[in-house]
């Protein structure tokens, strides 16, 4: 396994923890006169939990709270390695393309 997944591997299993509470009610929603990084936040907490709450929906077992919390987890572990790795590759094409340039490195 190359090292940037490794790295990834590790560094999203403490983000996806601590991630896992929502900032927000999420059968309420926002109040009105919510600030703008609490909306992102939101924002970003639906983004990046989105399957695991599309699983949930479809839950036979709904009063397995358990259940939809490890789903939930789950699926915001796997989006912040995906998230995570194609940052990690994303900077090393970067850099590779700025050693390209020599005006780049100044």
């Amino acid at each position: 396994m190359r090292r940037p997944i490794k790295i990834a591997l590790i560094a999203a299993a403490p983000i996806a923890v601590l991630n896992l509470p929502p900032p927000f009610a999420i059968d309420v929603g926002l109040a009105p006169d919510a600030n703008w990084f609490e909306q992102f936040i939101a924002g970003e907490w639906v983004v990046m939990h989105w399957l695991g709450l599309w699983l949930t929906r479809f839950d036979p077992y709904y009063n397995h709270f358990s259940l939809d919390i490890f789903l939930v987890f789950l699926s915001g572990y796997v989006e912040w390695i995906l998230l995570l790795t194609a940052m990690f590759y994303a900077f090393t094409g970067a850099r590779r393309l700025a050693r390209g340039f020599p005006a780049i490195r100044g």
